[in-house]
């Protein structure tokens, strides 16, 4: 084999592990910045309802403050807490992972959490929430 081309492919090897290395250790992101945006659930919900797409131009991948009154509440098989906020529609609503055990949240309390919005599963779903205050 040419040098030149053993130089060549050394070089992209030592690029593609210097990449793959820094993407590994990138930070994860968490809801601990500030929010793009305020709505209470029932805003957020109408808006994924009436306009999918405009809503995760708007959304997808930000931090959104949302606030409302508690439909639900469980834990996932990761022992997550999982808040369902009530909207208008009866059976679907603002599905929110905490990643953390917040056992004193119950159904038809007020409150405000603060998460990444992955989008429309027939549930708006946040992600990484944090539990603001009641």
């Amino acid at each position: 084999m040419k040098p030149g081309i053993l130089w060549t492919i050394l070089a992209a090897l030592v690029m593609v592990s210097a990449i793959a290395f820094w993407l590994y250790n990138k930070p994860h992101r968490t809801a601990e910045q500030r929010p793009f945006v305020s709505l209470s659930a029932t805003e957020l919900f109408k808006a994924f309802e009436s306009d999918e797409i405009s809503a995760n131009e708007n959304y997808l991948d930000k931090i959104i403050e949302v606030h409302g009154e508690v439909d639900e509440v469980t834990i996932d098989m990761d022992k997550n807490t999982v808040v369902i906020f009530k909207s208008d529609d009866p059976i679907f609503g603002i599905r929110c992972t905490l990643e953390a055990n917040n056992t004193h949240i119950k159904p038809g309390d007020t409150i405000h959490l603060k998460g990444i919005c992955k989008g429309f599963l027939s549930d708006v779903v946040l992600t990484d929430c944090i539990y603001l205050k009641h």
